[in-house]
């Protein structure tokens, strides 16, 4: 692992805000269902550390980054799963300088969300690149915290830093677990359509050899996508025709086109097979209110009043999910936990303190929308890198809108047939 330089020691509190700011909310994979429970609990970020590094890691993503300063970061998470329920009750009781957030009595609990909706873009840029912070960065953090003594801030700071730590396990476990590369850029999408097909053409032919075609048949941007793929370099190593290493290419071809898959499928619109159209104006969407069975009006209220415009609008019919025809389902999850859509499941999770925005966001991926922001892994430097677009509510829980672009591709996915 590469030793940090003087850049990484940024200032404690730019480290972080990071997370209120820019995280993402998570837009979980499609397929099989992870192997342990795909929600961080309340207290349990040692564990999941544990268990990623210790049973997880994919031998070919792992990287001198996943093994080094282990002990440091198992502190780390142990001493903020030590302040879980403290954290959980500063989140519970933490309000805005904005309008007072909303409440719903559920069980013998409040949901409590906090009402973004008046926020103004006030960033010039059209793009936004943040990198990061990385475990040494919170480590470092942790470091300053601790010498803040058990204040109200340093309570304010623990919390922050505890979902820091929470995005950060989940990239790390969907790089490690689950495959991802997080090498494709969005702009790259028709590029990597097409370079993939290649691939896929070339494993239905027995007699294809992976070299050949890695190295003559792809143009140069192609190869600069595949150079970030570890199997790469070895693949196109040896020059030898034997029937063996063929095979062995072929097999690690096979490996190479699921990576630039899953990263494709990740900004792919998924269709949702219960959305239908009411007219040529309105979108309707079947849903389970879940916990929220006492308070579905509500709720569509709040959703309709971001996913509406002058022109274009969403409806939400609620009825009970049923196995043989599952729903989009709410649940709630553990304060400090990221809000995400787990389609294994049809799940939409919210924590119990969440934000106008973040809800909107996530109804964004029950309608089919990717997010549209990009996640860049920096092997090199051990951490990665977030772009995006603060206009767009896709790629901007904090600061976006819906636009135009969203409806158009709803219209394009769901369309009108009078």
């Amino acid at each position: 692992m590469m030793k940090p330089d003087g850049r990484l020691a940024r200032p404690l509190a730019a480290a972080l805000l990071f997370l209120s700011a820019c995280a993402p909310s998570w837009r979980l994979p499609q397929g099989d269902a992870p192997s342990r429970d795909d929600v961080i609990a309340e207290g349990a970020l040692l564990e999941t550390f544990t268990l990623q590094h210790d049973k997880l890691l994919h031998p070919t993503l792992q990287t001198t980054c996943d093994i080094a300063d282990r002990e440091a970061v198992a502190e780390l998470l142990s001493a903020l799963d030590q302040r879980a329920p403290s954290i959980a009750s500063f989140e519970r009781n933490k309000r805005t300088s904005g309008p007072a957030p909303r409440k719903l009595r559920i069980g013998d609990r409040d949901f409590v969300l906090q009402d973004d909706r008046v926020f103004k873009n006030r960033l010039s840029l059209n793009v936004l690149e943040e990198t990061l912070p990385s475990w040494p960065d919170l480590i470092r953090a942790r470091e300053s915290t601790e010498k803040l003594g058990t204040s109200s801030e340093s309570l304010a700071h623990w919390s922050r830093l505890s979902g820091l730590a929470n995005s950060l396990l989940r990239y790390d476990q969907m790089r490690l677990q689950w495959g991802y590369n997080f090498s494709t850029r969005l702009l790259e999408r028709p590029l990597v359509t097409g370079l993939l097909q290649k691939l896929e053409d070339c494993l239905s032919d027995a007699r294809c050899d992976p070299r050949p075609l890695l190295l003559v048949d792809t143009s140069i941007e192609e190869r600069q996508i595949l150079r970030r793929h570890k199997p790469y370099a070895e693949m196109t190593a040896l020059a030898t025709k034997r029937q063996e290493v063929i095979e062995a290419r072929r097999t690690q071809l096979a490996t190479l086109k699921d990576w630039v898959k899953r990263d494709l499928d990740r900004a792919g619109f998924i269709r949702n097979s219960q959305i239908t159209r009411r007219s040529a104006q309105v979108f309707a969407v079947e849903m389970d209110a879940g916990p929220f069975k006492n308070h579905r009006e509500t709720l569509a209220d709040w959703l309709r009043s971001f996913w509406s415009s002058e022109r274009w609008s969403v409806e939400i019919k609620w009825r009970d999910s049923v196995p043989q025809a599952p729903l989009f389902r709410f649940e709630l999850i553990d304060v400090g936990g990221l809000a995400h859509v787990f389609y294994p499941t049809s799940a939409l999770r919210v924590p119990w303190v969440s934000s106008w925005r973040t809800l909107s966001h996530e109804f964004g991926h029950v309608l089919g929308l990717p997010d549209r922001y990009e996640i860049l892994w920096d092997a090199e430097r051990c951490r990665y890198t977030q772009r995006s677009w603060p206009d767009d509510l896709m790629s901007s829980s904090w600061s976006g809108q819906v636009l135009e672009e969203h409806w158009q591709e709803l219209d394009r996915e769901y369309p009108w047939r009078p």
